[in-house]
């Protein structure tokens, strides 16, 4: 949820889904410590989504793809419960191999190439538009090193992209 109240600020309305509903206690928390009553929230898996087919001008995930059993599916339903000339927008880890991630937090997916997102958004009948990564610099690594029994691999952490798709009008 913490893109929430970016996203609230910038549209007219935002439905937001998770599976969980601590993760979506967490949300509503922080949107209404913001000040944002209008964000609606529902309990959800991105692959099965509780919307009809073309509900929405857009649908975005953040750092949710790589927890994703199935990405492929996810993406298609974000697509379908896009309107035509709807955008997908997925903010994800880029290709890495940082076992760390995986081992301690659960990601199933080891990051996304470009290639690969691509390939998603194609098989899901989305036309890409645009793809930023954000790398990371050398001050934003910790700097006092590893604590004891810490190894240096979870100092770093993957860029990250941003991917966006239009679905095709009718």
């Amino acid at each position: 949820g913490a893109l929430l109240p970016l996203l609230a600020g910038a549209v007219g309305s935002v439905v937001a889904v998770d599976q969980s509903q601590a993760m979506l206690a967490r949300a509503q928390a922080l949107c209404q410590a913001s000040g944002l009553d209008e964000v609606q929230f529902h309990c959800g898996d991105i692959q099965a989504l509780p919307f009809a087919d073309g509900s929405f001008h857009a649908a975005t995930c953040s750092m949710v793809l790589h927890h994703v059993a199935r990405p492929a599916v996810a993406v298609a339903e974000m697509a379908r419960v896009v309107r035509p000339g709807g955008k997908v927008i997925v903010i994800a880890f880029t290709r890495h191999n940082l076992t760390w991630l995986r081992d301690e937090l659960a990601h199933r997916w080891p990051g996304f190439a470009r290639e690969e997102i691509e390939e998603l958004f194609a098989d899901a009948g989305l036309l890409p538009q645009r793809y930023l990564v954000r790398r990371r610099t050398e001050d934003e690594t910790a700097p006092a090193g590893p604590t004891a029994g810490e190894s240096t691999e979870r100092l770093n952490w993957p860029d990250v992209f941003l991917a966006v798709a239009e679905k095709p009008a009718a």
